[in-house]
């Protein structure tokens, strides 16, 4: 028999579903503040290549965010390129989101783990 006494003292546990991913987060120190600044700068267009070169083993939260800006600069080209008329612009906008909110992110020191193309930026080796 349940009694009140019991549904007041039941641990409060929130439901989760199993088949939702976890996001992974994680938080950069005040020391590597600045990390947070080149990981998000990393974001504008062709300026991700330039820091995979200088900047290849000094951080691993920058060369994250600047793969993952590099693959979306290489989606941006192609699409430029193979992609007319309006599902250039469609596409461009997309991309562009994507950037900006990848630059938010990596300002508020997160890593953000972009569907599909994350896993295409990790396999690159520079």
């Amino acid at each position: 028999m349940i009694s009140l006494n019991n549904i007041l003292n039941r641990p409060k546990t929130i439901p989760t579903s199993s088949n939702t991913e976890k996001v992974e987060e994680i938080l950069i120190s005040e020391s590597e503040g600045e990390d947070k600044y080149v990981a998000s700068a990393a974001y504008l267009y062709f300026v991700s290549a330039a820091i995979l070169t200088l900047r290849k083993n000094n951080s691993e939260f920058v060369t994250f965010h600047a793969r993952q800006a590099f693959v979306l600069l290489l989606l941006a080209i192609v699409a430029f390129v193979f992609l007319a008329g309006i599902w250039r612009i469609i596409f461009s906008i997309g991309v562009l989101a994507i950037n900006i909110y990848g630059a938010y992110q990596a300002l508020n020191g997160r890593k953000w783990n972009i569907p599909y193309l994350t896993q295409i930026a990790n396999s690159i080796d520079i």
